[in-house]
């Protein structure tokens, strides 16, 4: 009981009418995304050296503790004391 549109179709026929189908849709969506104005996006491409400078701010936390600070700095004098 096969509609009757695909009873004198080959079944290899079909899954290539389904595929492009979608192919259809995809390039329409391409090509309203470059030319309609509503669906362009504004964001410009960050440079290396922004892109750099946002990774080193997102990995480095300034230290806002004292004591945390106080023992920075007595590691770092008494590493600069055993270099010597």
């Amino acid at each position: 009981m096969k509609p009757l549109f695909l009873a004198g179709m080959p079944s290899w026929l079909i899954p290539i009418i389904i595929v492009g189908v979608f192919g259809v849709i995809v390039l329409a969506v391409i090509i309203i995304k470059k030319n309609v104005k509503a669906f362009k996006t504004e964001e410009k491409p960050k440079s290396d050296k922004e892109i750099a400078q946002e990774e080193i701010n997102r990995l480095l936390v300034s230290v806002d503790d004292p004591e945390v600070e106080a023992q920075m700095k007595e590691y770092e004098s008494d590493k600069s004391n055993q270099g010597k």
